[in-house]
């Protein structure tokens, strides 16, 4: 099986400017580095119910997404730098539960199509 790809902001993004009520930033740049070395830079609008798995796939990042989206796999996972990692809310139990069967996990995995 592949190695997730990283998802890499272009500054660490504080978790009340993609959770809930009205973004701070109007938009996101992501930096995809996929296990061949290749970075795939994403710029997108935010918007209230999209997630990171929505902006990698508009950017033909080479994500799996298996279950498409819907946190029933961990085909979709992501390695964070700490920083970016620590900015984002809490991992729900469900998103735990899927990434306990993830692939080369790390400390700072998240599946992406939890990330809003």
């Amino acid at each position: 099986p592949a190695l997730p790809a990283r998802a890499l902001p272009d500054r660490a993004i504080p978790a009340r400017a993609l959770h809930g009520g009205r973004p701070l930033r109007s938009s996101v740049t992501l930096h995809f580095h996929e296990p061949d070395g290749t970075v795939v830079e994403c710029e997108e609008k935010l918007e209230e119910d999209k997630t990171v798995l929505d902006v990698a796939l508009n950017h033909d990042v080479d994500i799996e997404a298996a279950c498409g989206g819907e946190c029933a796999c961990s085909t979709c996972q992501v390695i964070l730098d700490q920083e970016v990692y620590d900015s984002l809310e809490e991992p729900t139990e469900e998103e735990l539960d899927m990434l306990d069967l993830a692939f080369d996990d790390s400390p700072t995995s998240r599946l992406c199509c939890q990330l809003k």
